[in-house]
């Protein structure tokens, strides 16, 4: 839409001035700017793209003019958006209306993405009609240092996000209600991923009331190969007493990348929690016998598909946890 406003506004005699100002704006005040000049209803209105179709959303960026791709980047988004709208809670985040968008900070005045409090990539909430809230994370707006001290050299982290709870549902509902659904969209004309709000604040899986989750999200832990697990990535929702896993971007690691070992592996070995359950291995043996790895082997890197893979069939033939490196 800002695309057809400045077009728009270069073709009028009286507004071509404002245009390179208008370039600097945020979609919705551009937006509100038109308004108020009389722009034709079809530019304020265009028909709104089908956020579930990974194609459309693919040719509405114009992946060509974004400094942040590459042919296998664009390759694996493409991929993960033709997996991505079978579950319902995806449906909502690929085709809910979004009301506004605000910084981490609650304000909403269509600034640019800022940072968390310590976290390296930008984020910004989005806030959909029914009440929901997601948070953004664009392909644009990550640490590129951080990202290679951790072995990744392209943009692939939203990707990772998204590929990370597509594995989950896979694995079963004990795995799936751990990680929050996380799909690719485009949110304020940058694409990103975009995973869902869950309640809950950073604290201590180490509770007794929380140890079946948290045994459940060291398994995942060690099977995504998560490089960064800690107390930040984790909320725990005590009236509910459930445990969500959160930022997936520095997961399905390669043998010889960057680990830090997970806190909740950790734990669950030092409880004596080594060996796999019975359902831990029906979950392997489901993600080996999967050709395409329930589609992610086209959606990550080569190295990355192959070893998850690996540590799969590993944990399943020794019955333990793949722990000490992935």
């Amino acid at each position: 839409m800002k695309a057809q406003i400045l077009a728009w506004a270069a073709e009028e005699s009286e507004h071509q001035k404002s245009v390179e100002a208008l370039k600097g704006l945020p979609p919705a005040q551009a937006k509100e700017w038109a308004r108020q000049r009389g722009a034709p209803a079809a530019i304020l209105s265009p028909p709104k793209p089908k956020q579930h179709d990974g194609k459309a959303v693919i040719r509405q960026l114009d992946l060509a003019d974004q400094f942040w791709v590459t042919p296998e980047l664009a390759r694996s988004i493409e991929a993960m958006q033709s997996l991505q709208g079978k579950h319902p809670r995806e449906g909502a985040l690929l085709t809910g209306h979004l009301e506004r968008t605000m910084r981490l900070d609650g304000h909403s005045d269509g600034s640019a993405y800022y940072p968390l409090d310590g976290p390296v990539n930008v984020t910004r909430i989005a806030c959909f009609d029914n009440g929901d809230i997601a948070f953004h994370k664009p392909f644009s707006g990550l640490d590129t240092d951080c990202a290679e001290d951790y072995g990744q050299e392209s943009a692939i982290q939203p990707v990772h996000e998204a590929a990370a709870w597509h594995l989950a549902k896979n694995l079963g509902k004990r795995y799936e209600k751990l990680v929050p659904p996380c799909v690719i969209r485009v949110v304020d004309d940058r694409m990103g991923s975009l995973s869902l709000g869950v309640p809950g604040d950073p604290g201590d899986p180490t509770a007794v009331h929380l140890r079946n989750e948290a045994d459940d999200a060291a398994f995942f832990d060690c099977l995504v190969g998560q490089q960064d697990r800690h107390l930040g990535n984790l909320l725990i929702d005590n009236q509910s007493a459930k445990l969500h896993l959160i930022d997936h971007g520095f997961t399905f690691a390669r043998p010889g990348d960057t680990i830090n070992v997970s806190m909740l592996v950790r734990f669950r070995i030092q409880h004596g929690g080594l060996a796999l359950a019975p359902h831990e291995t029906k979950a392997l043996r489901n993600v080996l016998r999967s050709h395409d790895l329930f589609g992610l082997s086209k959606v990550l890197e080569p190295e990355r598909s192959e070893a998850l893979r690996a540590r799969a069939a590993k944990m399943l033939t020794s019955g333990q946890l793949e722990h000490k490196e992935f």
